[in-house]
C-alpha cells in the first residue's frame, strides 16, 4: 500500500513546463478573474457607506471608595484600612457600567434618538408595553412587534458601541461607530459624561450632601449674627473704620 500511494503521487507530480502551459492557455480567463476582482474592490471601496469611529479613554484611578475607615478606631484617631479589590474586577466593573442600559438611555436622551438611528425626520415615538425582549418572538406570540424609535435607538447604540479594558494598565477604551464623525464623538463624551455622574452617584456617602447643607447654613446664619453685632458695634461708637481711624489718632498724638 505505501509503494501504491509513493506511485501515485509520482504521477501527479507537475513540472515546470507544465505550469507554464497552463498558464498560456488560461491566461485568458485568469486576467479576467484578477479584473473582476479588482473592479468589485474598487466597487466596495468607493461606493460603500463610510464610518467613522470615535475613542475615549476613562482612566480609573484609586479613590476614596477604595479606601474604609476602621470600626474599632475611636474619636480622634486616623486609622483606616485599605480594600484593595483585583485590578482586573474593577476595571470590569466599570466597563460593565458603561455598557449598561441606564448609560446608553440618558445618552440617547441627551445627543436624540433621530441622529443615532441616522434620520432626518422625526416620526412618532411608539410605546413598548412589555419589559420582555420581544423582538425575537415570532409574529403571532407577541402583540408588542413594533418597537419605538427610542428602543430602536438604544440597541443600535449598544451595537456599535465597544468598551474594553486595556490590558495590563488602568484604562478603559471607548469607540462607537457610525455614519457621521460628530455623532461619534458626542456618543464618547456624553457616555463619559453619564458615566462620571453615575459613579459619584454610586460612591457617595449616605447623608453626606444633607449634612454638608445643614453645616453650611449654621455657619451662614453663625456669620449673618456677627456681621449684625459688628454694624451695632459701629453704630453705637461712631467707628466705621478702626483700623483707620486708629492710625490717624496715633499719628496726631504723635504730632502732640
Amino acid at each position: 500500500p505505501c509503494s501504491g500511494v509513493t506511485i501515485a503521487m509520482a504521477d501527479a507530480e507537475i513540472s515546470l513546463f507544465d505550469l507554464t502551459q497552463i498558464f498560456r492557455h488560461h491566461k485568458g480567463t485568469m486576467a479576467a478573474t484578477f479584473a473582476a476582482v479588482m473592479v468589485a474592490a474598487v466597487l466596495v471601496t468607493v461606493l460603500a457607506p463610510r464610518r467613522y469611529v470615535s475613542e475615549g479613554q476613562l482612566f480609573v484611578r484609586l479613590g476614596r471608595e477604595n479606601v474604609g475607615l476602621d470600626p474599632t478606631a475611636t474619636l480622634g484617631e486616623s486609622s483606616t484600612i485599605s480594600i484593595s479589590p483585583s485590578r482586573e474586577n474593577e476595571l470590569n466593573t466599570v466597563a460593565t457600567i458603561l455598557k449598561s442600559r441606564q448609560l446608553a438611555e440618558k445618552v440617547v436622551q441627551a445627543v436624540g434618538y433621530a441622529a443615532i438611528l441616522n434620520r432626518t425626520t422625526h416620526e412618532s415615538e411608539l410605546v413598548t408595553a412589555s419589559v420582555l425582549d420581544v423582538a425575537d418572538l415570532p409574529e403571532s406570540l407577541s402583540p408588542y412587534r413594533s418597537i419605538g424609535d427610542r428602543e430602536k435607538a438604544i440597541r443600535h447604540l449598544k451595537k456599535n458601541l465597544r468598551v474594553e479594558p486595556v490590558a495590563k494598565s488602568d484604562i478603559v477604551r471607548i469607540t462607537y461607530r457610525s455614519p457621521d464623525p460628530r455623532l461619534s464623538q458626542a456618543v464618547v463624551a456624553r457616555l463619559i459624561d453619564a458615566y462620571l455622574d453615575e459613579h459619584v452617584r454610586l460612591h457617595r456617602t449616605p447623608g453626606a450632601h444633607r449634612f454638608l447643607m445643614e453645616q453650611a447654613a449654621t455657619m451662614r446664619a453663625e456669620l449673618e449674627a456677627a456681621e449684625t453685632e459688628l454694624r451695632d458695634l459701629k453704630n453705637k461708637t461712631g467707628l466705621s473704620a478702626p483700623k483707620e481711624q486708629r492710625k490717624v489718632l496715633v499719628d496726631r498724638m504723635a504730632k502732640v
